[in-house]
């Protein structure tokens, strides 16, 4: 199974924004609470928002040719779950 990291936000709240238009656009998108570390060992939380799983990885990349077309996206990775 393959799915798309497509961007991060700072806060729940831009993300979800993110992710319900593309709803509205026909995206099937998810978000994902993230944990990173600062250099002085604070936790800082941020959010994905990514695609859902696909089984053919050459459909995945047919939907994310069009979001990065659409939604001028950058540096999209796959990732294999």
């Amino acid at each position: 199974k393959y799915y798309a990291q497509l961007i991060g936000f700072s806060t729940q709240k831009a993300a979800l924004l993110c992710a319900e238009n593309w709803h509205k656009k026909g995206f099937d998108v998810l978000i994902k609470k993230r944990e990173s570390r600062s250099k002085k060992g604070k936790t800082i939380f941020w959010y994905q928002v990514i695609t859902k799983s696909y089984v053919n990885k050459n459909e995945l990349e047919q939907v994310v040719e069009l979001l990065k077309k659409q939604e001028k996206l950058n540096d999209v990775q796959i990732v294999t779950c």
